[in-house]
């Protein structure tokens, strides 16, 4: 909801950019490899502190302050007078997520003149060069300075109608981890010597099965900071090949334990329970427990891991920061995790058998056709204005997820319910998976996420599509005919 529509800017506020995810990493991959999307290059404007007043982490007045900013920069730059440096200038969702606006910069396309002019009555031939790559711009904090921390722990709440808002708090770490995420990523990443490459193969293994780029997904920079995590962890080793990293995150997200513990990141040099045993936040959180609990008559959770564990949003995949501010996988549902965990224990049987690399990677079939049935569901059906009539489910609200996330999560969970084990998967497909159900039976199988132009379109006020694929259990299903 926007609470906030104009607001003045402090004289002297330093902006910067910076390049962030796979951009940063030096990981991109080709139109090719890319799902038939050209190269993105992400890149963060970090916003100073001195933008944001002491309250502004409250109720959305943050995502409507930063929302303003992008939308005032996106007008300057799709100013006639910079459309031949420029070029196009358009929104869209980043990953689909309604929380976080993007801008896309694609440069404008060069005339390039083949031949050379012999005579002056006749006129060299000219063509257009492809586009080769595109910008994406996000807003991103300059530090969390200006938040007290405890504010920012799952079981808090800084938004009216929610008991908690672990979603919430989420999305603000992450506004403030774009770039320190990137330089965590880059202190390790000269000393080993395969990160890039096992990157790149994560990356299409994840892709043909729609895990990446899409909303309820994962991002470049969530899956560089797992394949970091099961380096820190010992879990891999710089002398591995990339095949045998790419083994390594498949086996760690196949396993039980991982879905259901609350993973840490180590800090360099240390080991996991090091850097839970010395965490500041952790020693915070354990101080406001006995000096202000939320929960007087019931106590609290007694740490900050418990804490995470009771209150996460994601049921599962929890992979906190060094500073166990934030989790990095807390955008992700529980309908994506069991998919993924799903897609992963069937890969870790090829992998364990000879002849089978074509299968995982070289393949055209994208995971459209391993669905067998498809229901399509217009959102603007429901009744937004009143979402009271949403109630809460599972601690979670729509308050805080939004209200799309929020409707999209409980319908698979029904749904799951319902159909019991006669589906053996569920997945909700959005615009943010490829371009609505229609994708299914185009020619040309693309992720590319809708964008809007600036001047005639705002993308508030376009139809969401939600999509549910169903792969359906031959063994528990049987239809006479």
């Amino acid at each position: 909801p926007k609470k906030i529509t104009s607001f003045e800017m402090p004289k002297g506020a330093d902006f910067s950019i910076t390049p962030i995810g796979s951009y940063a990493l030096d990981c991109l991959t080709k139109k090719a490899g890319n799902a038939n999307v050209i190269p993105t290059l992400d890149c963060a404007i970090v916003v100073p502190n001195s933008v944001w007043n002491t309250k502004d982490y409250l109720d959305h007045r943050y995502i409507d302050k930063r929302n303003i900013i992008l939308w005032n920069i996106s007008k300057f730059l799709s100013e006639n007078k910079f459309k031949k440096k420029v070029g196009s200038v358009q929104w869209r969702y980043y990953n689909g997520n309604p929380y976080i606006l993007s801008l896309i910069l694609t440069p404008p396309e060069v005339q390039k003149s083949q031949g050379h002019q012999k005579k002056k009555n006749k006129t060299s031939h000219i063509q257009l060069t492809r586009k080769k790559f595109r910008f994406q711009f996000v807003m991103a904090m300059q530090s969390l300075e200006w938040i007290p921390i405890p504010r920012l722990f799952p079981n808090r709440s800084n938004v009216k109608g929610s008991k908690r808002s672990t979603y919430y708090n989420a999305m603000l770490v992450r506004d403030a981890t774009w770039v320190q995420a990137g330089d965590t990523l880059k202190e390790d990443i000269d000393e080993l010597p395969h990160f890039r490459k096992s990157l790149v193969l994560t990356k299409i293994w994840l892709l043909q099965r729609g895990f990446l780029r899409g909303r309820d997904s994962l991002d470049d920079s969530q899956v560089a900071v797992l394949l970091l995590y099961i380096y820190r962890s010992k879990k891999a080793t710089s002398r591995m090949p990339p095949l045998q990293v790419f083994t390594a995150l498949i086996r760690l997200l196949a396993s039980d334990e991982f879905r259901m513990a609350v993973s840490v990141l180590p800090s360099a040099d240390n080991t996991e329970a090091q850097t839970i045993a010395s965490c500041k936040t952790a020693k915070i959180y354990l101080k406001n427990v006995k000096e202000s609990p939320l929960d007087s008559k019931n106590g609290d959770p007694k740490t900050l891991i418990d804490c995470y564990r009771i209150n996460s949003t994601s049921s599962g995949m929890m992979l906190l920061d060094s500073k166990m501010l934030g989790n990095y996988l807390e955008n992700l549902s529980p309908s994506f995790c069991d998919s993924l965990q799903l897609q992963a224990t069937r890969t870790l049987s090829h992998l364990n058998s000879t002849g089978n690399f074509k299968t995982l990677f070289m393949i055209n079939t994208r995971f459209w056709n391993s669905l067998d049935a498809y229901t399509k569901i217009n959102m603007n059906d429901f009744d937004w204005d009143n979402t009271k009539k949403l109630g809460n489910w599972d601690g979670n609200s729509p308050s805080d997820l939004g209200q799309i996330e929020y409707l999209s999560r409980k319908l698979s969970y029904m749904l799951k319910r319902a159909l019991g084990d006669r589906i053996i998967d569920l997945r909700i497909l959005t615009s943010g998976n490829g371009c609505n159900v229609s994708t299914v039976s185009n020619e040309i199988d693309s992720d590319e996420i809708p964008t809007w132009n600036i001047k005639s379109e705002d993308p508030t006020d376009k139809t969401e599509t939600l999509v549910i694929g169903l792969k359906i259990n031959a063994e528990t299903c049987h239809r006479a005919v």
